[in-house]
């Protein structure tokens, strides 16, 4: 059966969606930010917003895609393994728990240890600032929106692979609200 990007896409996106509660997404303000400036006048915070949003997007997709330059990056995970991204704070993160504060060395270490001790892990991955740059650029390569990024528009994040979606929800649970930890996603 031959299934459009399209179609992909959207259910892609739909088992993402499904794997989110309530208490993982932050509520929308609208209008002013902290500092009382227009969230608008922030045109480097609108795009990590969109970028991370089509990241993630993209990489679903990229995941089933089985044609073309994106088949030539190891995106594919192996067969029988699930995965979960969690992306670290950042300043310009939405995330009120982040208190608009970067993730200290000492958290990103505390965060790796919980993570590899998590029961099912195979494997975590660290993606730096620039690792997630030279994705985003790679990804949007075609794309005006890569020219206002820069280093750290991106956040860091940890990929984790575990044996069973269980093992991936029970990482998912042990990590999500932990300082530190901005977003959380189970692909």
């Amino acid at each position: 059966m031959n299934t459009s990007i399209e179609e992909r896409l959207v259910d892609t996106l739909k088992t993402v969606g499904d794997t989110l509660g309530p208490e993982d997404v932050p509520s929308l303000e609208l209008g002013r930010a902290r500092d009382g400036k227009s969230l608008f006048a922030r045109p480097m915070l609108i795009v990590a917003a969109a970028a991370a949003s089509v990241a993630v997007a993209v990489g679903g997709v990229a995941v089933v895609r089985d044609e073309g330059p994106l088949a030539e990056r190891p995106l594919a995970r192996p067969s029988g393994t699930h995965q979960v991204q969690v992306f670290l704070c950042r300043k310009t993160s939405s995330n009120v728990a982040c208190q608009q504060r970067n993730t200290t060395q000492q958290l990103r270490g505390e965060i790796r240890r919980v993570l590899t001790s998590a029961p099912g892990v195979e494997k975590v991955e660290y993606e730096s600032l620039q690792d997630a740059w030279e994705r985003f650029q790679d990804k949007f390569a075609e794309s005006m929106a890569k020219e206002d990024a820069k280093v750290g528009d991106i956040p860091d994040s940890f990929r984790v692979t575990t044996r069973t979606a269980s093992d991936a929800q029970k990482v998912r649970q042990i990590v999500l609200g932990r300082d530190g930890v901005d977003q959380v996603v189970t692909l």
